[in-house]
């Protein structure tokens, strides 16, 4: 799929497995944070531009992550020193949301998809080596 000049777009819409999608890719957040890997691989099986898939992949992960904010702050995750962890790494956050965003204008539909699963089996490849 990575070297195909054009990607597959073959599956259609249907509510029950786009809602199936986001329950499972929601299970494998509160198990291992990865909540994105599903509905990004799922996304990619659609005939969508990169423009929806974006805004699919940044709502999702938003939800998401605005979820998790939430319930640690119930649980009293969030400390101080946790804050000032983040105020650290927001500089470098906010200097990778630019360069993204940049390399996102220059890319079309094609290199943009080629970039997800290059992205997709560097991460894969990463948690399985760091697991052994």
């Amino acid at each position: 799929m990575i070297l195909r000049k054009k990607q597959p777009g073959t599956i259609q819409s249907n509510l029950g497995m786009d809602t199936s999608v986001g329950f499972f890719g929601g299970v494998l957040g509160g198990l291992s944070g990865l909540s994105g890997l599903l509905p990004t691989i799922w996304s990619n099986f659609r005939a969508w531009d990169k423009v929806v898939k974006r805004s699919v992949f940044q709502t999702y992960n938003f939800t998401i992550a605005l979820i998790a904010l939430c319930m640690q702050g119930a649980s009293g995750f969030i400390t101080l020193d946790l804050m000032k962890i983040i105020g650290l790494a927001l500089p470098g956050t906010l200097l990778g949301v630019w360069l993204g965003h940049w390399v996102y204008k220059k890319l079309g539909d094609n290199r943009f998809n080629q970039a997800i699963y290059v992205i997709l089996i560097v991460a894969g490849l990463n948690l399985l080596f760091d697991s052994i």
